[in-house]
């Protein structure tokens, strides 16, 4: 097991440990297989490092994880917007669960 910082992690390694907010809220379980969403959501909840097996970045090439088209900044049309009316749409956390739905949303429609 190795210790990644949050910029080192890439899309396949696998976390050893649960990986927990400062509250000790659970984001992963140990054993998730991260991707770019994952790293994102990470990042969302201010977790900085997360405990990752040796070699996890091999494994890459037998499941290539998610895929995220456009993973830059997201226009939220007007149905997710008013789901998250109420929230601080600032908020990275916010702003990923924002993300999520809209991409879910897009999905469903295709």
């Amino acid at each position: 097991m190795a210790k990644i910082r949050l910029q080192q992690l890439e899309p396949g390694m696998i976390i050893a440990e649960d990986a927990l907010t400062s509250q000790g809220k659970l984001v992963f379980p140990r054993g998730t297989r991260l991707g770019p969403e994952s790293i994102q959501t990470l990042k969302a909840w201010g977790i900085p490092e997360v405990q990752v097996l040796d070699n996890g970045g091999s494994l890459a090439e037998k499941d290539p994880p998610d895929s995220t088209p456009g993973e830059g900044d997201w226009e939220f049309d007007d149905e997710v917007k008013a789901l998250y009316a109420k929230s601080n749409q600032d908020h990275p956390a916010i702003q990923e669960l924002m993300r999520l739905t809209q991409k879910s949303r897009l999905q469903k429609k295709e």
